[in-house]
């Protein structure tokens, strides 16, 4: 049986050779495409909307952070659908949801429809990528973060494609015309939720893997240890001692609990996304707040795009060379930093794209921060699935903060100088963060390695 359990461990491990593998890839990428540059998009359109519901930039600012906001935080009732609703169905019900509410748009005048229609394209973003990202581990569980941030170059792509093809689209046919063709791009979901399915290859051999006869003796085994388990339980529950040993079993089981490393990464990675949203809603209106024309304004998301694309190559070939994780993010969240405090020094169209450009070179590697993290810190296979759900949840509270918070400041200040001021100071926490995670990681290690050989 102990053999059995570690050829199952062993396979659960090994990346599937099943051809799909690469539309599985494909697919993830068109939706972290359309994600990123729905995102940057709504900063295009910012303005306009600011003025057409006559409200004020923290508002619409929540509401524009809403789709990225919901399709993290909605990542755990995803997790739970998953086990009900078929993987593609789901996958292709939460394209319709991401697409149709933007063809919507143009109908509403007032800001709480507005607000719920950005919910409803959150939660369909949601349970349109959950899937895909589950198939991903599924066919790449030992080289997950390459082929993760492979996808993520679809993030790249989208934000410096949609926020051109929005702003013609704003010029020639208006914000309705904008919002229809913007829906029309994201229908595109419907066809990546579609080519969700699991390998083949694996659950051939896993099922090769043993015989019908051990397979039954399994389940004996397993049904005997679980029917004790459950006498156990009713009769611990019956007194109060048991009771609370029983709810501090459950909350051993808790992921944040379970997983001290990866609780203790967690603030880097909501930070990640706290800066990385509102740094693409709000690059295109600093720049128009600065004097630079529009036509103009929205060229920074696209150098900050294209820029962002060497920046995951580089990061690619060097996971390939096993460099730390840690040091990468670490180093990239110190450039980011001081490109936001010296932002403003210059007016310069000139001077602002080689600010775009570093930070998109370094914001588009610290966007793979939240699941290289999660690789590196979850110690048991199991628990990915359900920190996988966490780590979304994680993004979406930092993404509708980093977006709402840097709105009120400008609010308030009517400065985009103290916006990105505010979002350096969180880039060097999130630098404090990893420093101490990896501290931390590297002694605990030393401390088992002199353990074993003891």
């Amino acid at each position: 049986m102990a053999k059995q359990a570690a050829a199952r461990r062993r396979l659960a491990t090994r990346d599937s050779t099943d051809s799909w593998r690469y539309i599985i890839l494909l697919g993830k990428f068109a939706l972290m495409f359309l994600d990123a540059g729905l995102a940057k998009s709504f900063g295009v359109l910012l303005p306009e909307m600011v003025a057409r519901h006559k409200t004020d930039y923290k508002t619409m600012a929540m509401i524009c952070s809403m789709p990225a906001t919901l399709m993290y935080f909605s990542a755990p009732l995803a997790h739970l659908l998953l086990k009900l609703v078929n993987a593609r169905v789901l996958a292709v019900i939460g394209g319709f949801l991401s697409a149709v509410p933007l063809m919507c748009f143009p109908f509403i005048e007032s800001v709480i429809p507005l607000a719920l229609l950005t919910s409803t394209i959150g939660f369909g973003m949601s349970i349109s990528v959950f899937p895909l990202f589950v198939a991903l581990n599924d066919y790449f569980p030992t080289s997950f973060i390459f082929c993760n941030t492979i996808t993520l170059f679809g993030s790249t792509f989208g934000a410096f494609c949609l926020p051109v093809i929005v702003e013609r689209s704003l010029e020639a046919y208006g914000q309705s015309g904008a919002f229809l063709i913007l829906g029309g791009i994201c229908l595109n979901a419907v066809a990546c939720g579609a080519v969700v399915r699991p390998p083949t290859d694996l659950r051939k051999l896993r099922q090769a893997s043993a015989s019908k006869m051990e397979l039954d003796e399994l389940l004996v085994v397993e049904g005997s240890e679980t029917l004790n388990q459950e006498a156990y339980l009713a009769q611990e529950m019956e007194t109060p001692s048991g009771c609370a040993r029983s709810v501090l079993g459950r909350l051993k089981s808790f992921v944040y609990v379970s997983e001290p490393m990866y609780t203790l990464a967690s603030p880097a990675i909501f930070l990640t996304s706290y800066v990385l949203y509102a740094w693409m809603l709000f690059l295109v209106p600093q720049a128009e707040w600065l004097g630079i024309e529009r036509s103009r304004a929205v060229f920074l998301s696209s150098i900050a795009g294209i820029s962002g694309v060497f920046g995951r190559i580089l990061f690619l070939v060097l996971v390939r060379l096993d460099w730390n994780p840690n040091l990468i993010f670490a180093c990239c969240c110190l450039i980011c930093a001081v490109s936001f405090f010296i932002l403003h020094l210059s007016t310069a169209y000139s001077y602002q794209a080689i600010n775009s450009c570093v930070q998109g070179f370094v914001m588009f590697i610290l966007d793979s921060t939240p699941h290289a993290l999660l690789k590196k810190t979850v110690r048991r296979e199991e628990n990915v699935s359900v920190a996988l759900a966490c780590n979304s949840m994680m993004c979406g509270i930092g993404a509708i903060c980093g977006d709402v918070l840097s709105g009120h400041i400008f609010d308030v200040t009517k400065s985009y100088a103290t916006v990105f001021v505010s979002l350096g100071v969180a880039q060097v926490t999130a630098l404090i963060n990893l420093i101490i995670t990896e501290v931390v990681d590297r002694t605990m290690r030393k401390k088992r390695e002199k353990g074993q050989k003891n």
